[in-house]
């Protein structure tokens, strides 16, 4: 695909995205963004924080926000490793050194979750941890995308939660952020959008387009945006 950067680049422990070493064949449209190995563009998760800061609670404990990033990051492993070792049409869950019982029950309902959605849709390829970056006159930006689920000629974006915390607000905008990076990417229509969240009564949230005021707020402030690296 077309801007389709997963296998060319990394995020380190502050998830900073950069060129993995020894890559000769970068697209010229990425190249005006690089500075060595860094990619000066700014990213979604980054986009989200500076759009919705309001969302963000001062008074959580610090030790509290690194264990729920420390669960998102484990869990987002399980399920990508489980979905590239599929080999029947349902996913079977892969745990390769995960002990913590609360991060695998979290990844059995996600696989539980994710089963009912590929029978519903007759999926018949699924995409784990996508990286595109979008490049165009109203803006720039990069980011990766949980799932991609392909049935047929028809295409899904899905982004897993494993938070309690639901921002319907903030997931809208990621949703649209990643359907027009990809749509950009691939030339093809993301047919519907989703958030999955197993620990939300509802599970599965289906995207809702933003208001063209949204929409230019948010072009607004990736415009402004510059990514600041943490070494």
């Amino acid at each position: 695909m077309l801007y389709d950067i997963s296998k060319i680049i990394e995020r380190d422990d502050k998830f900073n995205y950069k060129l993995k070493e020894d890559v000769k064949d970068i697209p010229y449209e990425l190249a005006e963004f690089l500075d060595g190995s860094k990619i000066n563009l700014p990213f979604v998760s980054m986009i989200l924080e500076e759009c919705y800061p309001f969302l963000h609670n001062k008074f959580i404990k610090k030790e509290v926000i690194e264990n729920s990033v420390k669960q998102g990051v484990c869990v987002h492993k399980i399920i990508s490793d489980s979905i590239n070792e599929r080999k029947e049409f349902k996913l079977n869950l892969v745990v390769k050194d995960c002990k913590n019982s609360n991060h695998l029950n979290i990844a059995k309902r996600l696989i539980t979750e994710l089963n009912s959605f590929i029978y519903k849709y007759d999926i018949d390829q699924i995409y784990s941890e996508k990286t595109f970056f979008y490049s165009g006159y109203d803006c720039n930006y990069l980011g990766t995308i949980d799932l991609i689920l392909k049935s047929k000629d028809k295409f899904y974006i899905m982004d897993i939660k494993t938070s309690r915390v639901n921002y319907v607000e903030k997931y809208n905008a990621q949703l649209f952020l990643y359907k027009k990076m990809f749509e950009n990417a691939s030339g093809k229509i993301v047919d519907e959008c989703f958030i999955l969240n197993p620990r939300e009564d509802r599970v599965l949230m289906t995207y809702e387009r933003l208001n063209n005021q949204e929409i230019s707020r948010i072009f607004s402030k990736i415009k402004e945006l510059k990514p600041i690296w943490q070494d």
